[in-house]
């Protein structure tokens, strides 16, 4: 409880938390009915709407390695300023967007967001202790997370009520009045923790260089796993509401948009409870162990959408995806949360954080970009569909899941066994391995306590 105090307390936490989760209310109010909008209202296919998705997993290819690279150039303040005004704009665009042309502009503005992603991974490692990081990743999962509990049903109750259009409309007004608050917010609380070193600046070519070294071990199966899990997920998380809510006389659901929007907010709610004790128990235990086996928590609810028709049975079962989302971190089809961060954290110097996670971002980005195009173009082949595209997703999914069970190792485990063997194989430590060893448990033992 004294870290989760802690992380509390700590005001850079706390903001970049707190504004996060105001970004995610305004943006989660609609992009969930998104796709549907863009079948129903603009006017787009299935294929169109796969490819405006790529299009916006191009954040990854274009903007997370530049601002983790402005992260560790500029700052980690003025990055998150940046991404906060992109946020203004991007409504704005998509408040008057009628047609197609308008909304790929919309649709690239919008995936500039993601250059303060590095940033904010940085701050928070950068603010908290090593014992204490998990839980500090922790609380902004859990806080970033409260939204949910209410965009879901305000969500889906707004497109019943008032159509697509008008709910939409009004969602786009919403997020120019939360960008602005973001903006202000970050602006005036928000605490440098980059420490710049003396001397002359590098160049873009050395400072790719320096990072590229990093990609071996761990660091190289994290990378795996992440771009692997990524693509599985963009095959078909943007076209699950038209699955969910589309005619039955077509082969979907048939649910309605406010339904939708309750099981979104049950597995919201269940995350955010989860999530706070996911990041505790990735402070306490074995940070890989727990992320591979709350991930292996989603091929069940894949699955349901395959094989239940019944409205309460799918819910039952985004009960179960919210655990597993809680503990992982993993949503939104992108692999992180207290476990992944904090092995980051762990594993790459403080002064090159932000280039790391945004070059990692951006080899994720490179592997996913096809993937919702792909899923789209599966989607209406026959004998594939939308079963085949969820199937091949989620077998994706799992070899991913087994790299990074198999291959990454987590530091504090690994630096014990590694003595453990030592000393079975000498039989006895000298004084000097002695003594460093206790320092070193000593040091462990502390940051847990605070």
């Amino acid at each position: 409880m004294g870290n989760m105090r802690k992380a509390f307390a700590n005001k850079n936490v706390f903001v970049v938390s707190l504004t996060s989760s105001i970004s995610m209310f305004f943006n989660m109010l609609y992009w969930p009915y998104w796709p549907a909008y863009l079948q129903d209202v603009i006017g787009l296919s299935i294929p169109q709407i796969g490819l405006l998705q790529a299009l916006q997993r191009s954040n990854q290819l274009l903007f997370t390695f530049p601002g983790g690279l402005l992260a560790d150039r500029i700052g980690r303040k003025k990055v998150t300023l940046m991404g906060a005004a992109v946020q203004i704009a991007t409504p704005l665009i998509y408040m008057f967007a009628g047609n197609w042309e308008l909304i790929l502009i919309g649709t690239i503005v919008n995936a500039m967001q993601s250059i303060s992603t590095a940033a904010f991974t940085a701050m928070i490692a950068e603010s908290m202790s090593r014992g204490q990081r998990g839980t500090g990743y922790g609380v902004y999962g859990m806080m970033r997370r409260v939204p949910l509990v209410f965009t879901g049903i305000m969500g889906g109750w707004l497109m019943d009520t008032m159509t697509l259009a008008g709910g939409m409309h009004i969602c786009f007004i919403g997020g120019v009045i939360g960008g602005v608050i973001v903006f202000v917010g970050r602006y005036f609380f928000l605490t440098e923790t980059l420490k710049k070193k003396p001397g002359p600046q590098q160049s873009v070519k050395e400072d790719f260089k320096e990072v590229i070294p990093l990609f071996q071990g761990s660091l190289k199966y994290m990378q795996v796993t992440s771009a692997l899990y990524q693509f599985a997920m963009g095959l078909t998380m943007n076209l699950i509401v038209i699955y969910l809510t589309g005619p039955k006389s077509e082969g979907y659901l048939g649910f309605t948009y406010t339904e939708y929007g309750i099981i979104s907010t049950v597995m919201s709610t269940v995350g955010l409870i989860t999530a706070l004790p996911g990041g505790m128990m990735a402070d306490k235990y074995n940070r890989v162990t727990l992320n591979v086996w709350a991930r292996c928590i989603s091929p069940i609810t894949t699955m349901a959408y395959i094989y239940l028709r019944d409205y309460y049975q799918v819910l039952a079962t985004r009960v179960v995806a919210g655990v597993g989302m809680g503990l992982s971190g993993v949503e939104v089809g992108m692999i992180g949360g207290p476990s992944m961060d904090s092995l980051m954290a762990d594993l790459v110097p403080p002064e090159k954080r932000g280039r790391f996670t945004g070059l990692m971002s951006t080899f994720s980005g490179i592997v996913s970009f096809p993937s919702p195009y792909i899923g789209g173009y599966m989607w209406i082949i026959p004998g594939v569909g939308p079963e085949g595209a969820m199937w091949t997703g989620l077998v994706i999914g799992l070899a991913s899941t087994f790299i990074f069970g198999k291959f990454v190792k987590d530091p504090r485990y690994e630096k014990k066994a590694e003595t453990v063997e030592a000393q079975e194989e000498e039989g006895d430590w000298g004084e000097e391995e002695r003594k460093e060893n206790e320092k070193d448990d000593e040091k462990e033992k502390k940051g847990t306590e605070n």
